[in-house]
């Protein structure tokens, strides 16, 4: 049986009502059912939050900020369990064993079901330590730009194959990844327009925006769903099995940049969409770093991953601080 304490039912309002696990459990554990199930839309909104950047500014006690988006997409109930399910009992399992066998386990560190106990600050804990430990270092740091957004359908269908050990998608496995590539959706603030804010609707007592489905598929009729706008890439973030899909989609990037840091005696680390390549300087001429520089976007280019430029540095440490490799300003 599912376990009810991971498995729990969601507060927020979809187009269908809450279910317990222990009443959807015999539906999202058949997969003839997955292969016919009709997913809902799913609901959109921007998430904003600020991001300090810069130094503080001692005099007026503040920092320069910035504001970050990022576009959550969140399933229906039944639905949230069958991605959950397929994620963590189904894919997960698979994509750690692959990540085993081809010796890159340690370097994906992100969204990890095996990695119990341990945090973010964790790993950004080992990668200070390698870069201390090798005394003085080149430092390759990358940040995948819109990387939800830009994972192409036909590589990530091939890659997901890969790691399901197939070489075609079940029926019910066919279904799932067409319904987070093809994906539909509500803007939220439409729902809030319609029928009052998430806090009005529960204060009336009600727990989802329609008593059935049949009310539902007549709002669809004069309330058109939106599609995924770009027909060969993107996934919705925020679902419970995008996280998994990504990692799975970057095993082509992951192995090369290993083998890289293993032919150098160096460690390659990657969290979501941010990596970073450490090479101790005795083992690297900097002309030769310069050049795996350029290999790591030419790679990133062949496997449709999209650098952000202002984020994709050198570095090098020496004497415990970090400079830019291309004018030597100092860092950290």
């Amino acid at each position: 049986m599912l376990d009810s304490n991971k498995y729990k039912t969601k507060t927020y309002l979809h187009f269908d009502h809450r279910v317990k696990i222990e009443n959807a459990e015999n539906y999202v554990t058949n997969p003839k059912r997955i292969a016919r199930h009709s997913f809902l839309p799913l609901i959109h909104y921007v998430d904003s939050f600020e991001k300090y950047i810069g130094e503080r500014n001692l005099e007026k006690n503040s920092r320069p900020i910035k504001e970050k988006k990022r576009k959550i997409m969140y399933a229906g109930h039944w639905d949230n369990f069958i991605y959950k399910f397929y994620a963590d009992e189904l894919l997960n399992p698979k994509y750690n064993n692959y990540c085993f066998n081809m010796n890159i386990d340690d370097c994906v560190t992100a969204y990890r079901n095996n990695r119990k106990g341990q945090s973010n600050i964790d790993f950004a804990a080992e990668v200070i330590n390698s870069i201390v430990e090798f005394e003085e270092a080149y430092i390759l740091v990358g940040d995948f730009t819109h990387f939800f957004d830009s994972l192409q359908h036909s590589l990530l269908k091939q890659r997901l194959a890969t790691v399901l050990g197939v070489t075609i998608l079940s029926k019910d496995w066919f279904n799932v990844f067409n319904s987070v590539t093809k994906y539909g959706y509500y803007e939220k603030q439409l729902l809030i327009d319609l029928f009052g804010t998430d806090k009005q609707i529960k204060k009336s007592g009600r727990k989802s925006y329609f008593n059935q489905l049949s009310d539902f598929r007549k709002f669809q009729k004069v309330h058109t769903t939106k599609t995924n706008p770009d027909s060969i890439k993107g996934i919705p973030q925020g679902t419970a099995i995008s996280a998994v899909l990504a990692n799975v989609y970057t095993i082509d990037f992951d192995l090369a940049l290993q083998k890289t840091a293993n032919e150098y005696l160096g460690i390659y680390r990657r969290y979501s969409d941010d990596f970073i390549l450490i090479i101790p300087k005795k083992n690297v001429k900097k002309e030769e770093f310069e050049s795996i520089e350029q290999q790591v976007k030419s790679l990133a280019e062949d496997n449709k991953i999209n650098l952000h430029k202002d984020k994709t540095e050198m570095y090098f440490y020496k004497d415990k601080q970090i400079k830019l490799l291309d004018n030597n300003k100092k860092v950290v």
